[in-house]
């Protein structure tokens, strides 16, 4: 977060001078392409960030039973998974 803030005041500084010089010597115009330009070069940039994002998989119900530390949430649902199962199999036997 400190990076982005120092980033970020620096741009602030920067820009308006670059701007305004851009302004005067290059045309009207010119801070508008320069800004243009920036804008589609961040958008490239965060293409192929999506495979870094991992979504969040939930832990298998055998490594519960093992007693492997996960959420609580997680451990009685998947208990409860596991009760039903074994339920389901003892009523099969019979």
């Amino acid at each position: 977060m400190g990076m982005q803030q120092t980033y970020g005041g620096v741009a602030r500084i920067i820009a308006p001078l670059f701007y305004g010089w851009a302004f005067d010597s290059l045309g009207v115009s010119s801070p508008y392409f320069f800004s243009s330009a920036i804008i589609a070069a961040t958008i490239f940039l965060g293409f192929g960030l999506d495979k870094y994002a991992r979504p969040e998989v939930a832990p298998r119900a055998e490594t519960v039973a093992q007693g492997v530390n996960v959420q609580p949430e997680l451990a009685a649902s998947a208990e409860t998974a596991i009760a039903a199962k074994a339920a389901v199999g003892s009523e099969q036997e019979t």
